[in-house]
């Protein structure tokens, strides 16, 4: 996981976004390159704080089942959608924003 703000602050400037059903995918090569990391931005007005903490869950849950590509920090956006989604839905919609965005950099 990213844990710098910094870090997270290059991505938003420098990294390209890509959107599927309720995930951004927001992904900007490591200049050191290395193992992929990962954040998740779950904003205030997706809902109350039981239902964003769902949502970091479940997001955290497919991160640790997916291995992001290397070489890249990956931002993950979500909306209300994504608390109520199939299980099965959300990792093909994490993955495929995933896909998008970094081979749009």
């Amino acid at each position: 996981m990213i844990s710098n703000s910094r870090d997270v602050t290059r991505v938003y400037e420098l990294g390209r976004r890509a959107r599927k059903d309720g995930v951004v995918a927001i992904a900007a090569s490591r200049p050191e390159g290395g193992e992929a990391r990962a954040a998740l931005a779950v904003p205030a007005r997706v809902g109350s704080a039981p239902v964003r903490n769902r949502i970091r869950r479940r997001l955290r849950a497919v991160l640790r089942e997916w291995d992001l590509p290397a070489g890249f920090d990956v931002v993950l956006q979500a909306d209300s959608s994504v608390a109520e989604a199939d299980y099965q839905e959300l990792v093909n919609n994490v993955k495929a924003a995933v896909t998008s965005a970094v081979e749009a950099q």
